[in-house]
């Protein structure tokens, strides 16, 4: 099975994207990447852009190659537009600690629930 390409203008559902443990964009959304990218050069970005089709624009010029700057969605509210792999270490979601929305935690909660009774 052939991995995706950088495919940046996809709407990912939550359980396609790996979330980070900890680390949030400046919107409050967790960071996230896709499952399905194995290149070392991607990035984390903001979970809630990455799962949404919403338009948006960058507000500053990227500072480099790795950088994509803080934008700016249609309701007004500001993004992380990028974390690189290769600059920052962020940790990935592990089942005490994740910054995957809540909807799909609970969704997780009452499936496990019911496949143990079973």
């Amino acid at each position: 099975m052939k991995k995706e390409s950088h495919d940046l203008t996809r709407v990912y559902r939550t359980s396609e994207l790996v979330y980070s443990a900890y680390k949030r964009c400046r919107c409050g959304s967790g960071l996230a990447y896709p499952k399905s990218i194995e290149d070392p050069y991607y990035f984390w970005g903001c979970g809630y852009i990455m799962s949404t089709d919403i338009k948006f624009r960058p507000i500053n010029k990227p500072i480099g190659p790795f950088d994509a700057g803080i934008i700016l969605d249609e309701k007004g509210v500001q993004h992380d537009a990028s974390f690189s792999f290769v600059f920052h270490e962020i940790a990935k979601e592990i089942p005490t600690s994740t910054t995957r929305p809540c909807e799909e935690l609970v969704h997780a909660r009452v499936c496990n629930k019911r496949k143990s009774k079973s």
